[in-house]
């Protein structure tokens, strides 16, 4: 076995190194990135690299966001890939840090722009078709976990954090007007215990009343959400409830999307059954012409006019906001970008988003919205876009001192 031997000295010069280890903890450390802090023309290398996998090209964001059900699909709150009302959307720039410069052509949106910025995959026409819904929060958390919540319709100082989605760990605590612990909802669905979607639930009142002759109602709407799917007509208070009923159930943006429902007589109670819309909503309809629903559109944004009706004919058709106690806090709100309105806000909110720098008023334009949502459709509607566009952003101020790598997971041996 060998013995190893230290001398005095050995053991002298290492002893004085030690008050130097110890102070090694108090060294400070960068606060900016090693890329960008200094002015040191000696950085570090990086390695850029791209996932190109088909997944890439999905329009929703995370994967479990891939719903055909537009109130959700077309919600930035749960599909984090779509249009954003609360973001301004920059173009991108050429390798030269030239940007590829904002859509304002509507008729003619790029679909995709190359490393050069010509449209890839021809144009489209966006004019009445730009649109998007929105949560409203209706409780305030005290972390961004989401998992102590209060009901409020707007920030405190205990409880910051707005909860536009959150997820439970039973369709009973998604549905509770308060769920029952602070650790039964939260904000992340890890798709297995917390997997049940918490949304706005409210209770409404249909009175309709005076119908003489014949009667065309056009339009029902809370918070700009069409309730209907198309006009209906009827001559009495029953029939035209029953009618109201049928057209609601079979609304594809409304309350349910297939129902049925029994024949209306004089003592007789509408009620509707069928696959409701992510809400299992109820719909019932009584001999005077009263017809009470409940609706994944939840309070109304203005309660001064909680129900929009449109109809034409002798009548009186009040719709009312009942207030329940069995209410799920919060707010869907739909908005249609046209020209014939030209002032856009925050969802919920009469006034822009601080983040909306592209609007210089204190609310958005028609053209200044209407742009917004062109440049994220042509930068960053896809998963392969907004990754592109960051990326071109990330990189655009980086000069040749830096030394870049790149590589494709797919193919990384020809990168």
């Amino acid at each position: 076995m060998m013995t190893k031997h230290f001398t005095i000295p050995t053991l002298i010069w290492l002893g004085t190194l030690l008050p130097l280890l110890a102070q090694a903890e108090f060294l400070d450390l960068a606060s900016t990135p090693l890329q960008t802090s200094g002015s040191s023309d000696v950085k570090p290398n990086l390695m850029f690299i791209l996932d190109d996998s088909g997944s890439m090209g999905n329009t929703y964001t995370p994967d479990w966001a891939s719903t055909s059900y537009n109130p959700l699909f077309e919600n930035a709150s749960y599909n984090t890939q779509y249009y954003n009302p609360n973001v301004t959307y920059l173009p991108a720039v050429t390798a030269n840090n030239v940007s590829m410069g904002s859509q304002t052509t509507f008729t003619a949106v790029k679909v995709d722009v190359t490393d050069t910025g010509a449209a890839k995959g021809g144009t489209v026409n966006l004019t009445g078709s730009a649109d998007y819904f929105g949560f409203v929060a209706g409780e305030y958390c005290t972390t961004a976990a989401l998992t102590s919540c209060q009901k409020n319709s707007q920030q405190t100082a205990a409880n910051m954090f707005p909860a536009d989605v959150r997820w439970c760990n039973s369709s009973a605590e998604a549905r509770a007007a308060t769920p029952t612990g602070s650790l039964t909802c939260q904000g992340i669905n890890d798709q297995s215990t917390y997997k049940y979607l918490r949304q706005p639930r409210a209770a409404y009142t249909l009175r309709i009343t005076g119908v003489s002759g014949q009667v065309y109602v056009d339009s029902i709407k809370i918070n700009n959400i069409e309730l209907l799917s198309g006009t209906v007509s009827a001559s009495s208070n029953n029939n035209l409830a029953n009618a109201i009923v049928q057209s609601a159930s079979n609304s594809t943006r409304g309350l349910c999307d297939s129902a049925s429902s029994s024949a209306v007589t004089a003592t007789s109670t509408i009620r509707v059954y069928g696959n409701c819309q992510a809400a299992q909503t109820a719909v019932s309809s009584n001999s005077s012409g009263v017809i009470k629903f409940t609706t994944i559109v939840g309070a109304p944004i203005n309660p001064n006019t909680p129900v929009q009706i449109t109809f034409r004919g002798n009548a009186s058709i009040v719709g009312t906001w009942d207030q329940s106690s069995a209410d799920v806090p919060g707010s869907l709100v739909y908005v249609k970008i046209a020209d014939t309105l030209d002032k856009y806000t925050a969802p919920g909110s009469v006034e822009k988003s601080p983040d909306r720098t592209d609007c210089k008023g204190a609310t958005c334009t028609y053209q200044e919205e209407m742009a917004n949502y062109a440049n994220w459709y042509t930068y960053y509607k896809t998963r392969l876009q907004a990754m592109k566009t960051a990326a071109s952003l990330a990189f655009s101020n980086m000069d040749s001192r830096y030394r870049i790598g790149f590589m494709r997971i797919c193919d990384p041996g020809n990168s």
